[in-house]
């Protein structure tokens, strides 16, 4: 077996070990939905109480019934196990590896730690933490990959100065 399958194997059992592999999510309007057919202006304007466009929605169950125009967190939102919320990214000028996850905002900090240490067997140099916030914020291919390059080189050159 490959170092970097081994590696990304103890990564994930960990984030498993931990309960870390499960996000909220809005649901309301699941996968399936998003399949009917839309008009596509309708598809760029049709917003969830969540804030969100309908068709960007994860969730894959059975969508629950909007009660009211109030949409909240705690009627509306969903654990969901998640297994694209974490994984390796290979950092070619350096030939080292990166690992990240992406977890629920109620994830404890307690947790998050416990995982860096446990994978490093020694105290974290560096938590990268980035939260979303512009509403339908979509970068374009060439500034996405450059801000996953400059993450990388964040992660892999903390501690050396």
């Amino acid at each position: 077996m490959s170092s970097h399958k081994t590696s990304y194997e103890k990564w994930r059992a960990s984030i498993l070990e931990l309960g870390l592999n499960h996000r909220s999510t809005c649901a309301l309007f699941s996968k399936q939905q998003q399949l009917q057919q839309v008009p596509l202006q309708q598809q760029h304007n049709d917003k969830c109480g969540c804030g969100r466009l309908k068709t960007s929605h994860s969730y894959a169950g059975l969508p629950r019934p909007q009660l009211n125009d109030n949409w909240n967190y705690a009627t509306y939102s969903e654990l969901i196990e998640d297994t694209k919320n974490f994984g390796i990214l290979y950092n070619p000028y350096e030939s080292c590896l990166t690992k990240f996850i992406r977890c629920d905002f109620k994830a404890s900090a307690e947790k998050l730690y416990s995982l860096v240490h446990k994978d490093c067997n020694q105290e974290p140099r560096l938590i990268i933490s980035i939260y979303g916030g512009a509403k339908y914020f979509k970068m374009n291919e060439r500034l996405e990959k450059e801000f996953m390059r400059g993450i990388i080189e964040a992660a892999t050159t903390a501690g050396n100065v």
